[in-house]
């Protein structure tokens, strides 16, 4: 290849390489030249179960007894699940 007609790699992480001249998936390969348009979109995850965790967490901490241990296990659980939770990206040819 001469010094023009290199590949310039864009991207390559976690199974997807972009380049000047293709986009590559794990099981499909795009020619760079065939794409049109492009969009992308962030999908982020439900929070939902980190937040009943640490609710349950805060009522059974201000209980008595057995409880307190119950309710600091659930805020641990419920605030680890929470932070980490990370969006999935999406791109659209």
């Amino acid at each position: 290849m001469t010094e023009s007609n290199q590949e310039s790699v864009f991207l390559n992480e976690d199974g997807v390489r972009v380049t000047n001249a293709r986009f590559i998936l794990p099981k499909q390969t795009f020619a760079m030249s065939g794409i049109t348009s492009v969009q992308s979109s962030e999908e982020k995850p439900s929070r939902v179960g980190p937040i009943v965790f640490i609710i349950i967490g805060v009522l059974l901490f201000s209980g008595k007894g057995d409880l307190i241990a119950g309710g600091i296990i659930c805020l641990v659980l419920g605030i680890g699940w929470f932070f980490l939770q990370k969006p999935t990206f999406h791109v659209l040819l």
